[in-house]
């Protein structure tokens, strides 16, 4: 018995050990590889090429020197890419801007390549023909340092006493000069856009008599006639 226990021991083939198993980057062949790379550095440069995109602004600059009062056309400006928008101040005009901007007339000198922004600017005189005078006068008389350019004043004369609107409703141009530290005054100038007729009757009033600039923007106009002072 044990020695058919032996033999048939003996006839038994020992089961076959399984394959072993090849890790990933064993079943990878070199053009794998090669596809994987590829996509990855694809995917790469569309990032790239999407944040530049993000990151590029295009602006309105100045084309060459540009003077304080001067009217913008076509030829005054062009567009300029501008990078690392993140660091730059914001009020930039941009190029869908661009369009409306002409007639408009410059606040300040803007110099060659520089940037515009809406402080910049100030509207085209609405009516054509009218004419622009200065009105020298302290600037306590002229809401301080409160008018800015596209402001409505109306000028008021006061003679003997008697204070009167001399015109009302005229734009500021700009304004010339600055007045002191708070509390003070000082001579500034203020150029307004005028008629004929209103720029005499500024002229007679400031000949005459003390001048006062009251800031109107938004208000109705005065009630006709309507003075004020001794009775």
């Amino acid at each position: 018995m044990a020695l058919t226990d032996s033999a048939t021991e003996r006839n038994v083939a020992p089961a076959s050990a399984p394959p072993p198993r090849r890790s990933l980057l064993g079943r990878l062949s070199l053009g794998h590889v090669v596809m994987i790379l590829a996509g990855l550095l694809a995917l790469l440069l569309n990032l790239a090429f999407l944040r530049s995109g993000d990151d590029v602004l295009r602006v309105v600059i100045a084309a060459r020197d540009l003077a304080a009062g001067e009217e913008l056309l076509v030829a005054s400006f062009e567009i300029a890419e501008v990078g690392d928008i993140d660091s730059i101040s914001g009020g930039l005009l941009t190029e869908p801007q661009a369009e409306s901007l002409v007639g408009s007339r410059l606040a300040r000198a803007v110099a060659r390549g520089e940037p515009l922004r809406p402080s910049d600017l100030r509207p085209a005189t609405a009516a054509p023909g009218l004419r622009e005078m200065s009105i020298d006068i302290d600037s306590l008389r002229a809401v301080g340092d409160r008018l800015k350019a596209g402001d409505l004043v109306d000028v008021i004369a006061t003679v003997d006493d008697e204070a009167r609107y001399v015109v009302t409703g005229i734009e500021v141009i700009e304004i010339l000069g600055t007045s002191s530290s708070f509390g003070g005054s000082s001579e500034f100038a203020v150029v307004v856009a005028v008629g004929d007729g209103q720029a005499l009757e500024i002229a007679a009033a400031m000949s005459s008599g003390s001048l006062d600039l009251v800031r109107s923007t938004g208000a109705p106009a005065p009630t006709p006639g309507i003075t004020g002072g001794r009775s």
